[in-house]
């Protein structure tokens, strides 16, 4: 489930056009993408999964979510974010911090029910965030 719901996302992101595009439409675009991953029902129903995994399995052994999570969503991001001059140890900073906030607002939304929507302009604090960070290298 796990696997699937990354390719869903990934699949999506690939819609991110990247040559002739700047890395601040890109971050922006990015978090477009990313967020009608995370706000949609495959995400919830995947999310509720690894609630119930969580704590079944020593963290960093062989097949664990997080190391293989880590790797795919690192894949996206360098495809996308290539051109970015950022080190490493940042772009890894950037990328936990991104899945942090797009899961965090997303588990906000469950919490709230129904038909929960985001405020207007949260995720331009991600976007601007993004742009100001992934420009800086």
């Amino acid at each position: 489930m796990l696997e699937d719901s990354f390719e869903r996302f990934a699949e999506r992101v690939d819609r991110v056009a990247v040559a002739g595009t700047t890395l601040a439409a890109r971050a922006a675009l990015f978090v477009d993408v990313a967020w009608e991953h995370f706000s949609g029902r495959h995400y919830r129903a995947t999310f509720e999964i690894l609630l119930n995994h969580l704590g079944r399995e020593a963290p960093g052994g062989a097949g664990d979510w997080r190391v293989e999570m880590s790797r795919a969503w690192d894949r996206v991001w360098s495809r996308v974010f290539a051109d970015a001059r950022v080190p490493r140890r940042r772009s890894l900073m950037l990328q936990h911090f991104t899945v942090s906030a797009l899961s965090g607002l997303a588990s906000t939304a469950m919490l709230q029910g129904g038909r929960a929507t985001l405020p207007a302009g949260e995720l331009d604090v991600l976007k601007a965030t993004l742009r100001r960070e992934l420009a800086a290298g």
